[in-house]
């Protein structure tokens, strides 16, 4: 027959994978503090984004500067921001220029990343192209990067675009644009939205 597992040996294995799990909770802890740090240096550096290519951008998504002429306050715009990627050697600085940000704030009201979008308003879309070439190409030859990045916490995060004091509705969207479009329709008065 099978011997019987010891107690002791148990509670050690038990005490053991405590130990590990709250070093590698510590571990993640630090590294979410570092990147909303990043982030929030990021954010710091945006301008007001009214009057910037981030209309124009919005303007080729269909929300042109008479639906919306006043962006909302969590809305910036990074003239040169690096688009860094994680490659063999380390981070690569792969684009650099123009972005949207969108300051991502968590359920305590607190500051939780900043959501990223490189913009080409060359573009059909307004969004940057960066097709992926040397060590980035391996797995996905002939893709591009997505224009889109976000840095810090997502957990729980979101983008208020607007909340109206007595708001009784909340729209919520997938997307800044998605939102917006929402928001500038009109069909909901009064309500808060969300993305």
């Amino acid at each position: 027959g099978e011997k019987p597992a010891d107690p002791e040996e148990i509670a050690r294995r038990h005490r053991l994978a405590r130990q590990s799990k709250r070093k590698r909770d510590g571990i993640a802890g630090r590294k979410r503090q570092q990147a909303i740090s990043a982030a929030a240096a990021i954010w710091r550096e945006g301008q007001e984004a009214t009057a910037s290519p981030v209309h124009r951008y919005l303007a080729r998504r269909g929300i042109g500067e008479a639906l919306l002429p006043v962006l909302p306050t969590c809305l910036r715009f990074h003239p040169d921001l690096p688009y860094m990627e994680r490659g063999g050697s380390g981070w690569v600085e792969i684009h650099r220029g123009p972005a949207m940000l969108g300051k991502m704030v968590q359920p305590d009201g607190r500051f939780g990343g900043v959501h990223r979008t490189w913009l080409d308003c060359d573009q059909p879309k307004g969004k940057i192209r960066i097709p992926r070439q040397g060590e980035f190409a391996a797995k996905r030859q002939g893709e591009c990067f997505d224009p889109k990045k976000t840095l810090g916490s997502k957990k729980g995060g979101t983008i208020r675009l607007d909340l109206p004091e007595g708001a009784d509705t909340m729209v919520v969207g997938e997307g800044i644009e998605t939102t917006l479009t929402a928001m500038v329709s009109a069909v909901f008065p009064g309500a808060a939205f969300v993305c």
